[in-house]
């Protein structure tokens, strides 16, 4: 036991007060010594946090975001936790500020000490919290946020889910291409950082694949300016439109394209794989493609584990879930699935290197997709495939499609949820 304790590198006055704790035959003691300087990490639980818009607009989408990932933690603790420690999952509610991001975050930090910031929802929110997130050296997982901001791997503790901008307009054109004839391409997009890496990573993508950007339009904020960026998508004739917008500029975006006699592709990249937002636009988002990298869930779903969790999830929040639900659930045992692997004495360090070295997880019960992550790429999903709006429904169009252009090669070991969900 006593050379086991050495090599933890302990001072030497923890060291004398683990020599004693051992000859008292104390696991317990040992454990909570071992604890004391992790954030987070008692003998007992592991405290997780996160914000999301629970009462403003997006509320829908944090609450099920929020809920998504209490019932995987529920699932782990009901089966005696990580290593014997249960999860303490926080959320603060941000109705989408960013300034309420920032002081949730604060809060999250030096009052609670979380562990990790798991799932935290909204762009603008998000990056609000980056710099606090980048000197706390706390992990940063998974945000429900523009990949852009997230996929940079100066910062070793953040890591994120979502395909990024160029694998996503990769993926969409190879099968586009594949199905209609494409030469020349438009983009709207918004001003600012994000609409900006979305704009170069078109600008690569369609270098790769001989395709020409015809029309770039920057949309800075003005309904009537946005009629122009239509009518100038319109006067070059483009081929394919893609579209980086919030949801309601999105919105009168399609509504002015439906204005004139003329069909190009349209691809929507951002909150347009919703329901919601779906209800809102109406016939106008017919033939739009858009990318994920996990179904919707559906109470009817043809797959039997998508209908039990849909059934568990409803009975046990009262509420039927969405693809974010869906996609936080997930998440949450991508989050534990880490923990697991890097043992009893978690410490963020050992989290970063346990989400970099584990062997790629996969879920092939719900999602069908795998998510992996190393040291060179902080990106975890490693497929995802193409939807239309077709007749009121979003269908695939493509099964999933790798992302990188390299094939994983042999970590073909997966760590899978539950077998029971209940």
């Amino acid at each position: 036991m006593l050379i086991e304790i050495g090599e933890e590198r302990v001072t030497q006055f923890k060291y004398l007060i683990l020599t004693i704790v051992g000859l008292l035959g104390s696991a317990q003691l040992i454990g909570q010594v071992l604890a004391a300087d992790v954030r987070g990490v008692t003998e007992t639980e592991i405290i997780v946090g996160s914000h999301s818009d629970m009462t403003g607009p997006e509320a829908e989408l944090g609450i099920a975001i929020r809920f998504g990932t209490a019932l995987a933690f529920e699932e782990v603790n009901r089966q005696g936790g990580v290593h014997g420690r249960t999860l303490r999952f926080i959320a603060e509610d941000t109705s989408g500020s960013p300034e309420k991001a920032h002081r949730a975050i604060r809060k999250l930090l030096t009052e609670d000490q979380v562990f990790a910031v798991l799932s935290p929802h909204g762009t603008l929110p998000v990056q609000a919290t980056l710099d606090v997130m980048a000197k706390s050296n706390v992990p940063h997982l998974f945000p429900f946020a523009a990949p852009t901001i997230m996929s940079d791997n100066g910062n070793a503790y953040r890591f994120t889910i979502s395909p990024t901008f160029e694998q996503q307009l990769r993926l969409s054109f190879a099968h586009l291409a594949s199905e209609h004839e494409l030469v020349d391409v438009g983009v709207i997009y918004q001003a600012g950082l994000i609409g900006e890496n979305l704009a170069g990573a078109l600008d690569t993508v369609a270098a790769k694949q001989g395709l020409t950007v015809a029309s770039k339009n920057r949309y800075e904020g003005d309904h009537i300016e946005l009629k122009t960026l239509v009518s100038r998508l319109y006067a070059n004739s483009v081929d394919a439109i893609v579209l980086q917008l919030p949801p309601q500029t999105a919105r009168n975006a399609l509504e002015e394209i439906a204005q004139y006699k003329w069909v190009p592709r349209i691809l929507c990249v951002g909150g347009c794989y919703d329901q919601r937002f779906a209800s809102e636009v109406g016939s106008n988002l017919e033939g739009v493609y858009t990318v994920s990298h996990l179904p919707k869930p559906l109470v009817n779903d043809p797959k039997d584990s998508i209908r039990e969790w849909w059934q568990i999830y409803q009975r046990r929040f009262g509420r039927e879930p969405n693809r974010y639900a869906l996609d936080a659930y997930i998440r949450a045992h991508i989050f534990i699935a880490a923990l697991q692997h890097i043992g009893r004495r978690p410490t963020p360090e050992m989290l970063v290197q346990g989400l970099e070295g584990m062997p790629a997880w996969s879920d092939w019960r719900l999602t069908g997709n795998t998510f992996d992550f190393s040291a060179s790429s902080h990106v975890g999903a490693q497929k995802a495939f193409l939807a239309q709006y077709q007749s009121g429904k979003w269908i695939p169009v493509t099964d999933y499609s790798a992302l990188h252009a390299e094939e994983m090669e042999d970590r073909q070991a997966a760590v899978s949820i539950p077998t029971r969900l209940d």
